[in-house]
């Protein structure tokens, strides 16, 4: 099966799919509420299971996908978040593929240098989605105890967290795994 073809084919139909609901959403309350000041945009709820879905790719976008800009449409954001969504989900499959598809090798394969760099550039990668996330949580009267704002819903913290700490501990197993000598 090839992985790098259908899982950004997979992923494109089902970030449409909940982004157009999520605006939908948001647009129902706007509507059907006495609304006198903005609603927040984590009321689409399913544009932000799309983002929990896809954090890689919405902590790149967050910045860019907060700026009203008179030229900058919310159709050109989501085209941009859809071109880093296929990105992400093709080099995902890329490595499924290898690890778990066909096991034939056409050309050299990376070597070892090759994988330590993506290891460093995957783990420091998965300490700045823990780096967008840390703001989010405030400390209680210094106790050890910490909870969410309000910014977010706590679900799609953990869901960040959850792509952070495994970003992190791939990018080491990368970076630290001893090749066996081949036979």
């Amino acid at each position: 099966m090839r992985y790098r073809i259908v899982l950004p084919l997979f992923s494109v139909g089902l970030a449409v799919i909940l982004l157009r609901v999520g605006d939908r959403q948001r647009q129902w309350i706007v509507d059907h509420g006495d609304h006198y000041e903005m609603v927040p945009y984590t009321y689409a709820r399913a544009r932000y299971l799309d983002y929990a879905i896809n954090a890689p790719v919405w902590a790149i976008a967050e910045g860019e996908r907060n700026q009203f800009w008179p030229y900058s449409t919310p159709e050109n954001r989501d085209r941009g978040y859809i071109l880093g969504v296929i990105v992400m989900w093709y080099l995902l499959g890329s490595q499924f593929d290898k690890k778990y598809g066909e096991r034939k090798t056409h050309g050299r394969q990376p070597g070892r240098l090759w994988k330590r760099i993506l290891g460093v550039v995957c783990a420091l990668y998965g300490l700045f989605l823990y780096n967008v996330m840390s703001p989010e949580f405030v400390p209680l009267r210094g106790y050890g105890h910490w909870f969410p704002l309000s910014r977010y819903d706590a679900w799609f913290i953990a869901a960040v967290l959850a792509w952070s700490l495994g970003m992190i501990f791939v990018g080491s197993y990368w970076l630290f795994r001893r090749r066996s000598p081949a036979p």
